[in-house]
């Protein structure tokens, strides 16, 4: 009996979803390990029978979106459904925008006090934000997009993971 009808036979609504990770923090470690459009034949049809929006979470492979992607000249420009700030252990401030990391880092509390951390997070002044705002998406897709890659994502996560790398690539050139 497979897991759909067992659920239905003791009266349990089951459902479950099939998504990619974020590629962002750590999950940008994980990338590697992420879904590609050949392991899609090694999920079990019974799954995907009760994933709740079938595989659609787990996006396209790269190499398809990248063909859009390559002449969208907007910017990203992340932005939060509900603004909020992160706070982390070391009173460093982060935007809810993308992942806690030195390139949207606002400031710090203890030493750039409230008030700095408030005015960097108004006028977009980290380097992710400025970036988000001002760099074409077909400029990360030329400079970080994989025409090979079957890796599936949707072109949020895909746009971000590019971030990642443009963030990585702009702090090694800060050292």
């Amino acid at each position: 009996m497979d897991l759909h009808k067992r659920c239905e036979a003791v009266g349990q609504k089951f459902e479950v979803f099939i998504g990619g990770m974020t590629p962002e923090g750590n999950g940008f470690e994980l990338e590697s390990e992420r879904v590609d459009e050949n392991d899609i034949a090694k999920i079990p049809r019974g799954l995907i029978d009760i994933c709740r929006e079938g595989l659609d979470l787990l996006g396209q492979p790269e190499s398809v979106l990248l063909d859009s992607l390559s002449k969208d000249h907007s910017p990203p420009n992340l932005e939060a459904d509900m603004p909020t700030l992160f706070v982390n252990a070391d009173y460093d401030v982060y935007p809810n925008i993308a992942e806690p990391v030195e390139w949207w880092r606002l400031g710090n509390l203890k030493t750039d006090g409230v008030g700095a951390v408030m005015k960097a997070y108004r006028d977009g002044a980290t380097p992710g934000m400025k970036a988000s705002r001002e760099i074409p998406i077909s400029e990360l897709a030329r400079r970080y997009g994989d025409r090979d890659s079957k890796r599936l994502y949707d072109k949020g996560d895909l746009v971000t993971r590019w971030l990642h790398q443009w963030g990585a690539d702009y702090m090694e050139g800060m050292r």
